[in-house]
């Protein structure tokens, strides 16, 4: 999802504030193509709002029924998810399919670029295909022969699990909750059954509204960025966003 090229100013969807705080802020967005998609770049999501303290990446095979983490992210990996933190550069062809928490997309921003999380796909092509991606035929030889490794690269679906806002580096001040909350402006996935996924958000932010039922969410509000981004014959994504301890919460 994202915004028609030069459109001003940036529609964001955003979540509830940590009204009920010191209960989790715990919200699930979910991104369903209803057939299989072969991932070719990185996924990137844009945040309006500071980048999350803690949060999930996951993937599913079989169109939801099943997910599996694709990576974690937090500040501190070893306390959100007693995990040692490392970064794509720690991966290798035989550690490739190993799932690591990050800590190099969780940290407040100052430059625009630092708004964006992401899931290195490019990164892990290139210890097969080499730094610059020279090499496909390598990378392709063994997505052919390698199941497990084309399944890494393979999704029906995808899931973000936004676990805790940002609060910075103090405490979460109790006295002012409506500071804390998930904002995002886009989401891209590259597939080789698409050009790109992506969706215009608009979800106007209405004083004393309840965005913790998706009846919040109009059908509306979700529309194709631009048609030329879909040609014909190819994917659209439904779009769904539910409050993680509910789940009947979920538009598509």
């Amino acid at each position: 999802m994202f915004d028609s090229v030069g459109r001003s100013p940036t529609t964001f969807w955003q979540s509830t504030s940590w009204k009920k705080y010191p209960k989790p802020l715990a919200v699930n967005i979910t991104l369903s193509w209803n057939k299989t998609i072969e991932l070719t770049d990185d996924i990137v999501i844009t945040f309006e709002s500071g980048r999350p303290d803690q949060m999930v990446l996951e993937k599913s095979l079989d169109y939801g029924r099943s997910w599996q983490p694709y990576q974690f992210y937090a500040t501190d990996c070893l306390d959100a998810f007693t995990m040692e933190p490392k970064t794509v550069k720690d991966i290798t062809q035989h550690t490739l399919l190993d799932i690591i928490c990050t800590e190099e997309y969780s940290r407040g921003y100052v430059w625009k670029n630092d708004k964006s999380v992401r899931f290195e796909i490019r990164d892990r092509f290139a210890l097969f295909a080499g730094p610059k991606l020279h090499n496909m035929a390598s990378l392709y030889g063994q997505l052919d022969t390698t199941k497990n490794l084309r399944d890494f690269f393979t999704i029906t679906d995808l899931r973000i699990r936004l676990l805790r806002p940002a609060t910075g580096a103090t405490l979460v001040d109790e006295y002012n909750l409506s500071r804390y909350y998930y904002a995002i402006s886009d989401i891209k996935v590259h597939g080789s059954s698409l050009i790109v996924v992506g969706y215009s958000l608009y979800l106007p932010v209405m004083e004393n509204q309840d965005y913790s039922s998706a009846s919040a969410c109009s059908q509306e509000a979700y529309t194709p960025s631009s048609p030329e981004m879909f040609p014909p014959h190819t994917a659209h994504a439904t779009r769904g966003w539910q409050e993680a301890d509910d789940p009947k919460h979920r538009n598509s």
